[in-house]
């Protein structure tokens, strides 16, 4: 599937949602952000080589979702919410991307601790952008005597 895409050869790919639920921490679901999305690598390369490499998308609602993008990490957080919805409503309207999974257990899984393991975080995040369950540090978990 990597290859394909990296030829530009896929046309329909099926995969988690996982991170979307944070468009500036982990966008690359939503937005074809650099050559390794899945939704538009060369639009992609586009996007992360400031329009040196790649091809320019032709729909002017998605140059404006990455141009909003661009520029939310730089705004006020009121702005930057605004500026965020205002992607979302775009890319809803576009449906460039169906989504249809998206943070759930069967994406990251279910946090089952038994009595007898130590050195567990009395809470965790299932999320993307916190890499679960690396966050809870795994390799430092025990078995208790």
């Amino acid at each position: 599937m990597e290859k394909r895409r990296d030829g530009n050869e896929t046309q329909t790919v099926i995969w988690g949602n996982d991170g979307s639920e944070l468009l500036l921490g982990f966008p690359n679901h939503v937005l074809p952000i650099n050559p390794q999305i899945f939704n538009g690598p060369e639009i992609g390369k586009w996007y992360a080589s400031n329009g040196a490499q790649g091809t320019k998308p032709e729909n002017p609602e998605l140059i404006k979702a990455l141009d909003l993008f661009r520029k939310s990490p730089g705004l006020e957080e009121a702005e930057r919410i605004k500026t965020i919805q205002e992607i979302w409503k775009i890319m809803t309207e576009e449906a460039y991307s169906v989504g249809t999974v998206g943070l759930s257990p069967a994406v990251m899984g279910v946090r089952i601790v038994k009595n007898n393991l130590g050195n567990i975080p009395a809470r965790d995040f299932n999320g993307q952008h916190g890499r679960t369950p690396c966050a809870a540090m795994p390799v430092t978990w025990y078995f208790k005597s």
